[in-house]
């Protein structure tokens, strides 16, 4: 069934122009959970569209996808709108900010409407005390973890102000990852849109959003919304060619990360059928695998992993065991950041306590 799925989605993004076999109802049902699954149902329906008409659903079955996919064009339009007001809010106080992620990445999608989105992550210029000396006060019971902070400034749309856009478990790798974030930050700040607000440089994006999903990865889990939102990334870096490949890959060679990036290679090829031009590094097809099987079963951002889902009332350190026990199982492949995680999180817990951000 997976491999119908993936037709699907490679019809979505114009790679592919028809599915192998036409799907049965039983089977359209299981291609509609499957985009649920991995919040992909305005993509897909992108794909519907797109086939012949003698492949497509019944009429009943459209009609859900028609219902789903409007759902998430009308979310889409409310958090454009809320990026442009929480943009001005900053710009009127004096920082320069970019949306991460989100209606950014969209942009980059031919029909940006049908991209699920989640909530707003905005990255604002000034560094951690700057930014919290003026956002803390307004709202003081919010915790502030080491690259954001909670801004619940708009009812329906969760909004993170980031101080950095992310971070590694290594502190040496996070040092240089940090670094490079600080050279490259001017460039993001200053990089406008006919959105109405700044969005980072493809360059920043090809770096930044993979070692997102790989943070994800350990922490919740992904799905193949983020890998398709790095498809599109690696699509306008290829067609840009402003900064080379190899650029890239040393920052990744850096950061221990080349054979996770020959891993998601390996899954956009598979998925997506991503041409070979656009891809950084050849496929590593193993790896490739073992990452391919954890996104089919965990969902988008691990929602749907039984192996470790959040209990009700979960204390903080049953909280700490689970996370430790999800993390074992990418021991082998990635046991450098595996390694660090208690670390990092015994430093950050302390760090918090000690500066009253708990």
């Amino acid at each position: 069934m997976n491999n119908l799925f993936f037709e699907l989605l490679q019809v979505a993004v114009s790679q592919r122009k028809e599915l192998s076999s036409v799907p049965t109802d039983e089977e359209w049902e299981e291609l509609f959970q499957m985009a649920k699954k991995q919040s992909l149902l305005g993509i897909c329906f992108q794909g519907i569209e797109n086939l012949r008409k003698d492949q497509c659903p019944q009429r009943r079955m459209i009609m859900r996808w028609v219902a789903n996919s409007d759902k998430v064009e009308q979310k889409n339009e409310n958090t454009l709108e809320g990026c442009v007001k929480i943009v001005k809010f900053f710009q009127n106080h004096g920082f320069r900010s970019c949306i991460l992620k989100g209606q950014g990445i969209a942009s980059y999608y031919p029909n940006p409407a049908r991209r699920t989105s989640g909530d707003i992550d905005i990255w604002v210029e000034g560094g951690r005390k700057k930014v919290l000396e003026f956002i803390r006060p307004l709202f003081p019971k919010q915790e502030v973890v080491y690259h954001h902070m909670n801004f619940p400034a708009m009812k329906e749309l969760p909004v993170e102000v980031h101080f950095t856009p992310t971070w590694m478990n290594n502190p040496f790798k996070n040092k240089f990852l940090q670094r490079w974030f600080l050279e490259q930050s001017d460039q993001q700040f200053s990089h406008e849109t006919n959105l109405g607000f700044c969005i980072p440089t493809s360059q920043f994006n090809a770096v930044f959003i993979l070692v997102h999903i790989y943070r994800h990865l350990f922490d919740e889990g992904i799905g193949l919304r983020q890998l398709l939102d790095y498809y599109y990334v690696l699509k306008l870096f290829y067609e840009e060619n402003s900064v080379s490949k190899t650029q890239i890959m040393d920052v990744f060679h850096h950061l221990g990360m080349e054979k996770f990036v020959g891993a998601t290679m390996y899954v956009l090829q598979q998925v997506f059928f991503i041409p070979k031009e656009w891809m950084l590094c050849e496929p590593l097809e193993k790896r490739g695998e073992f990452l391919l099987q954890e996104i089919m079963l965990a969902g988008n951002f691990g929602k749907f992993d039984l192996r470790s889902q959040k209990r009700k009332g979960e204390s903080k350190p049953r909280r700490m065991v689970r996370r430790l026990g999800r993390n074992l199982r990418f021991l082998r492949q990635y046991p450098d950041e595996i390694l660090w995680f208690p670390i990092f999180v015994a430093v950050q817990r302390i760090w918090r306590q000690w500066k009253g951000y708990v």
